[in-house]
């Protein structure tokens, strides 16, 4: 009995004694939000004293390791909406990695995937719902085109709640350091208020310094073509005709997007055993096709039993304008990329060959 006495007394002191703690946390003078942030400029004055805080969010510090003297023009001011490409390595603050656009970085760390794609890539600057946290989009604001710069973020900032958008195979971003301080390495690179004219410019410098094609060379407005198979000799494709097909589309470092064929998928790494790689019959000018768009254009370019490469602007090909936030590798909006169609005749439809990057 006695020790059945003794132990409700311990369990009522631990009890109490846990009261008075959480009680204290919760008092209303210290709020824990107050006290994290108080922490985290206290750490910034003793590892960061040469960075200095925000004008307009002294949450968020910033220090320039080069400062673009000239300004953007008014005009391209980065602001909501605005579209930007930036190199970027996220950091806690005990110097832990848990994101990069850097693939050097990422291989050393550990988390490097055949599956994530390292190309510039533009992003859309708003404030709710994106990929990038309040304190980061803040700091943009201040930058100039080629300006690079150490930005660190308190909690309120960073990410308190679990809205990293981002799928894991895209550039390392996941949801394990919600509510924790963060700092950023960061090139900002170019800001658009629109991406049209990059969009336009990037395809034609790629078509002319990787094909030795010229602007005026396109088939339609947007669109170069190369063969890498021809058979001059196999039927032409016009409006009506059924042809098996398969297609890789791919950015335009030839980083892999997505592919039905299995050769291709061999080469990538990404075969999966239970899929079926089996070509598609498309018919040529249907109006009932997910994808009707996409091959009526391309196709009367081909004959059976030819491989064709296709440079394109984001718009033709699938799911270029809107994108696919949700893909491994994510596709962002208006991201150029070659569509590679492979015809068959109907008599030898397999593709048997592994190819070759």
């Amino acid at each position: 009995m006695y020790s059945r006495n003794m132990k409700k007394i311990i369990v009522g002191i631990i009890v109490s004694v846990l009261f008075v703690i959480f009680g204290c946390a919760k008092d209303p003078e210290l709020p824990s939000a107050d006290l994290k942030s108080y922490s985290f400029k206290q750490w910034m004055e003793e590892y960061a004293p040469n960075a200095v805080p925000l004008p307009m969010n002294d949450d968020v510090y910033i220090e320039f390791k080069y400062r673009n003297p000239e300004p953007w023009p008014d005009s391209l001011i980065p602001r909501l909406y605005s579209w930007f490409t930036i190199d970027y390595t996220g950091y806690t603050l005990d110097g832990r990695v848990f994101v990069s656009r850097q693939s050097e970085i990422i291989r050393r760390c550990g988390t490097w995937k055949r599956t994530t794609h390292f190309g510039d890539e533009f992003s859309q600057w708003y404030p709710d719902g994106g990929i990038w946290c309040t304190g980061l989009l803040e700091a943009m604001t201040i930058l100039h085109r080629n300006d690079s710069a150490r930005i660190y973020i308190s909690v309120p900032f960073a990410y308190p709640e679990d809205t990293m958008k981002r799928n894991v195979g895209t550039a390392g971003e996941t949801s394990k350091y919600v509510g924790y301080p963060v700092y950023f390495d960061v090139r900002f690179k170019e800001c658009l208020n629109y991406p049209t004219i990059y969009w336009r410019d990037s395809l034609i410098r790629f078509v002319e310094e990787k094909w030795g094609q010229k602007a005026e060379d396109s088939i339609f407005v947007g669109c170069y073509m190369r063969k890498l198979v021809e058979n001059p000799n196999g039927y032409q494709i016009d409006t009506d005709s059924s042809v098996y097909v398969h297609y890789k589309q791919a950015f335009l470092d030839n980083h892999l997007i997505y592919s039905d064929n299995d050769s291709v998928n061999y080469v990538a790494g990404t075969y999966n055993a239970e899929k079926s790689y089996y070509p598609i019959n498309k018919v040529c000018g249907s109006t009932t096709d997910a994808y009707e768009d996409f091959y009526n254009r391309l196709l009367p370019y081909m004959r059976k039993g030819e491989t064709a490469e296709f440079a394109m602007i984001a718009g033709w090909a699938p799911q270029g304008k809107e994108g696919d936030p949700m893909g491994v590798p994510q596709l962002l909006p208006y991201e150029n990329s070659i569509l590679t169609l492979y015809t068959y005749d109907d008599s030898v439809w397999s593709d048997t060959t592994i190819l070759t990057e």
